[in-house]
């Protein structure tokens, strides 16, 4: 288990730098995220999601809370996976303002200014009007239990790098388990919900 964990914060840390942001190319591979929780042993390689049959899940109806919130979305202008994320949210209703940035490290600025671990970055980068940040590919699901009682010294929360099956990085069946991580005011984090299969994001 700890060298499955050395391995999740090494890729990620690779993922949040390295990563061509523009191409939100999927890997088959989860980015790691650093935790100070245990994580669920035998996190499997990518399955099959059952994705075309996600119609027949009844989506989660967002709160008042979330809906009378505001999401500015920061993100490169050539990120086509953060443009399926927004689609992703607004078919949620979240009212979201797209902030396209001159580049990536413009981006990655807005990062420093959140105090998002560099272990647990993505491509884009939300930021809640009631002042929760949401870093990458978080589902919208999630989002909303999370504004609905935010737990105590916590900034928001992160899906590292870009899982295949996660919101806005759908590739055909796929799916790979994902956790989302919860971000912490003093630096830490720890696992907000493990991510097992597609339908558990709706």
């Amino acid at each position: 288990m700890t060298n499955y964990f050395a391995l999740y914060s090494k890729t990620a840390l690779f993922m949040g730098f390295a990563i061509s942001i523009s191409a939100c190319q999927p890997s088959n591979s989860n980015p790691p995220a650093k935790t100070n929780t245990n994580q669920p042993s035998g996190v499997s390689q990518a399955t099959p999601s059952s994705q075309t049959t996600l119609q027949s899940h009844t989506k989660t109806v967002l709160s008042h809370t979330t809906l009378n919130d505001v999401f500015t979305v920061y993100r490169d202008p050539n990120c086509g996976c953060c443009h399926e994320w927004i689609a992703h949210a607004k078919d949620y209703q979240l009212n979201i303002e797209d902030k396209v940035l001159a580049d990536n490290m413009a981006v990655s600025k807005i990062k420093d200014q959140q105090h998002v671990p560099t272990t647990m970055r993505s491509c884009h980068t939300v930021v809640s009007k009631s002042g929760y940040v949401f870093e990458g590919h978080v589902p919208t699901k999630y989002i909303d239990e999370f504004l609905k009682n935010p737990p105590k010294n916590s900034i928001g929360l992160a899906v590292a790098g870009m899982p295949v099956g996660s919101p806005g990085m759908e590739v055909g069946d796929k799916f790979n388990p994902y956790p989302v991580m919860l971000l912490n005011k003093d630096g830490s984090t720890s696992e907000y919900v493990m991510v097992q299969q597609a339908r558990q994001q709706l």
